[in-house]
């Protein structure tokens, strides 16, 4: 991972949103502090606060009363508000004083003297890891391909039409996997059983995420044997949404296949290779 400055920039849009949203909508601050009294087993609330020397409270009502609760939301609110302020000032700060370190960068900053650099400066090590553990040899699934299975750009044959559009995504973004590399997880009794996902991603932090692609749900006998493969990767700490992404066909068959470029754009080569990009 080369830098993180897409990141702060991101966040830093969200932070001045936030900031926006509470200045323009957010409660006003009432002066005091919030107490409370218990009196058998009821809490009622009061606003404490000073005028001149003379400490008063007035009384509010119990913790569901709508003078308790905007007085709650205010006080939240401005704390927020402050931590914003603070975050914002800070990022702002780093984003001003952070240096991308990819071999580009680095080049521009030495003298001229160093122009024609070894390509060795620009090898990224880990990266090429991930493509050497993707070219490795690895057990597959054995289970005889249908006649109506596709081809791919490379030439590679695959199972279906939403394997074929994921296969070719990722292809043509330089992103290195596995298809249908052999998983052995534990079923529900405990038993060793071999699970297939469509395509194993290793990212840059050498963690793997699965990509599973669903293209007969509203068959049947697909739907629960896609219900079984699912539970057992939960049951294996493989979670949708975490290191398991599922994309699926319509009711009609069709696939949404600029969904998946932008999945794989947005999501995948972040992840694979490491912000660079």
């Amino acid at each position: 991972m080369y830098g993180f400055t897409q990141e702060i920039e991101d966040e830093l849009e969200n932070i001045r949103f936030l900031i926006n949203e509470l200045e323009t909508h957010g409660c006003e601050v009432p002066d005091g502090a919030l107490v409370y009294k218990k009196i058998n087993g009821q809490f009622y609330y009061y606003r404490q606060y000073y005028n001149g020397n003379i400490k008063k409270s007035e009384y509010l009502g119990q913790y569901n009363d709508e003078k308790v609760l905007k007085f709650k939301a205010a006080k939240f609110n401005a704390l927020r508000l402050k931590v914003l302020k603070q975050d914002l000032a800070l990022l702002m700060n780093l984003r001003e004083k952070y240096v991308r370190y990819e071999p580009a960068e680095i080049h521009r900053r030495l003298p001229s003297s160093y122009k024609d650099l070894p390509d060795e400066c620009y090898v990224d090590d880990k990266f090429e890891r991930l493509c050497d553990w993707a070219a490795e040899d690895y057990e597959s699934s054995s289970f005889p391909f249908a006649r109506t299975g596709c081809t791919t750009i490379d030439g590679t044959k695959v199972r279906s039409k939403g394997e074929c559009i994921w296969y070719d995504t990722l292809y043509r973004y330089a992103v290195p996997f596995r298809y249908e590399e052999t998983l052995k997880l534990r079923d529900e009794t405990g038993r060793k059983v071999a699970v297939h996902p469509d395509f194993s991603i290793m990212c840059y932090n050498e963690r793997v995420i699965y990509i599973e692609h669903a293209g007969m749900l509203l068959k049947p006998s697909y739907m629960e044997d896609f219900k079984w493969k699912i539970t057992t990767y939960l049951r294996n700490n493989i979670v949708m949404g975490d290191n398991l992404f599922v994309t699926s066909d319509n009711k009609d068959s069709g696939i949404n296949s600029q969904m998946i470029d932008l999945f794989v754009k947005n999501m995948i080569k972040p992840l694979v290779f490491g912000n660079k990009t």
